[in-house]
């Protein structure tokens, strides 16, 4: 139990960056340093000879992924062991649909360029 504590803290906190990291991106207006690919940056794994917007992106997207892994799996993990709570089945599905959500509004937003209304459902969701 004490595992499970340590990593949906450590997780809690991998997302906040995430979150600072995402307005840090809109700020700079950095969201399309790796271009129209997406999950590639430029059509790369790792960008080469990246500029400031292109590290910022490309590190956004990084961490993004590591977060949205480590909620999945802290969905699964407190599905299994807290199964004696019953709201855990609901917050774990949820949790787990708004980060793959996230994720590929994130993406539309990347392929697809960013509509007037994608952008505050974009960031809502992110609040939530």
């Amino acid at each position: 139990m004490k595992k499970l504590r340590i990593y949906s803290i450590s997780t809690t906190i991998i997302v906040l960056f995430v979150l600072l990291q995402g307005s840090i991106v809109t700020k700079t207006g950095s969201g399309q340093g790796c271009g129209t690919t997406w999950p590639l940056c430029f059509g790369d794994v790792i960008p080469n000879d990246p500029t400031l917007e292109t590290i910022i992106e490309y590190t956004h997207r990084l961490f993004s992924s590591i977060a949205g892994m480590l909620v999945l799996i802290l969905s699964f993990w407190s599905w299994r062991k807290l199964n004696y709570i019953r709201e855990i089945k609901f917050f774990a599905i949820v949790a787990s649909a708004a980060i793959i959500i996230q994720g590929l509004m994130g993406a539309g937003q990347v392929v697809f360029g960013q509509p007037l209304y994608f952008s505050p459902s974009f960031t809502n969701i992110s609040l939530a």
